[in-house]
């Protein structure tokens, strides 16, 4: 949203091809045609690694006044990506997808993570979706699907419920492991849980518990 509207409607295209095998998906096909904030709806809720990739082609070519392929547009949004972490204040970290897929050149810090973290609690889109447990969307193209959050703080009937949690982010790659930020209010305070290279999925959402 800091480029462009939420309400801007993209189309899915050919940028799924970029996928890696056993992405994590939130099932959108090339033709169908979303709004911004649903794309970023599928995205932070269902780890949508597809949704993540068209977004970045579309926010690209968006910027740019050249005719981008998809791997250009994904190069270009991932400089868009560093310039603005660095006005962020991360200092130490470098970004070379737009999934959070393993590269030997893509890193950050637990610092990092959370002057992201804190700035993303600013933005109200952002802070909304993150809210949800499960939201069902409808795409511009009549499609409709109901996304499930992978993040388990927020599920009523899960083991790891919390109720002051408030959402955020989970992310598994080989080599981070499993990792969650999680913010919880309570008493009008806000907290941040940053949990980075759990050895299994459970573990990362008792650790979060135990440090708010």
């Amino acid at each position: 949203c800091h480029y462009i509207t939420e309400d801007t409607v993209f189309v899915v295209g050919s940028e799924l091809s970029l996928l890696k095998p056993h992405s994590s998906l939130c099932l959108i096909k090339k033709g169908h045609r979303l709004a911004l904030k649903d794309l970023l709806t599928g995205l932070l809720i269902s780890s949508g690694n597809d949704a993540a990739y068209t977004v970045a082609v579309n926010v690209a070519r968006s910027l740019s006044k050249e005719k981008l392929s998809d791997s250009e547009a994904v190069a270009h949004f991932c400089t868009l990506m560093n310039s603005f972490s660095q006005s962020l204040g991360m200092e130490n970290s470098n970004f070379k997808n737009p999934d959070g897929w393993d590269d030997p050149q893509q890193y950050t810090t637990i610092s990092d993570l959370l002057k992201l973290t804190q700035y993303a609690l600013t933005v109200s889109t952002i802070k909304e979706i993150i809210s949800f447990s499960e939201k069902h969307v409808i795409f511009k193209s009549g499609e409709n699907i109901t996304w499930k959050n992978t993040n388990q703080l927020l599920n009523l009937s899960g083991k790891h419920y919390n109720k002051y949690a408030i959402g955020m982010k989970t992310g598994t790659t080989k080599n981070a492991g499993n990792c969650l930020i999680a913010v919880f209010r309570k008493n009008e305070l806000t907290y941040i849980a940053i949990v980075c290279g759990a050895e299994t999925s459970d573990s990362r959402y008792e650790a979060a518990n135990r440090l708010f």
